[in-house]
C-alpha cells in the first residue's frame, strides 16, 4: 500500500541484513518490522518505525470508522 498511494520506494531485506542496513541508513526511511530488537535499534538513530501488526488494526479502525459513516466502498 505504501508503493500504491504514496509512491514510495519499497525495499525487503532479510533480518541477518536489517542491523546492517539500520546502520547505515538516512533519516527518511520508515522501517517496518516485527522483530522488537530491530525497531528498537531503529529508534535509538531516531529512523521512523512501525509494526506490521499494529498497521493491520490501524487500517482495520480506519475501515470501521468509514463504514460507521457510510462509505462502504460502493462507488456512483
Amino acid at each position: 500500500m505504501l508503493k500504491e498511494r504514496h509512491h514510495a520506494e519499497i525495499e525487503h531485506i532479510s533480518i541477518p541484513d536489517a542491523s546492517d542496513y539500520i546502520s547505515g541508513c538516512e533519516g527518511e526511511v520508515l522501517f517496518i518490522s516485527d522483530d522488537e530488537a530491530l525497531l528498537e535499534k531503529a529508534k535509538s538513530k531516531g529512523i521512523a518505525t512501525n509494526d506490521p501488526q499494529k498497521m493491520r488494526e490501524s487500517y482495520t479502525k480506519a475501515m470501521e470508522m468509514l463504514k460507521a459513516m457510510g462509505m462502504n466502498g460502493v462507488k456512483k
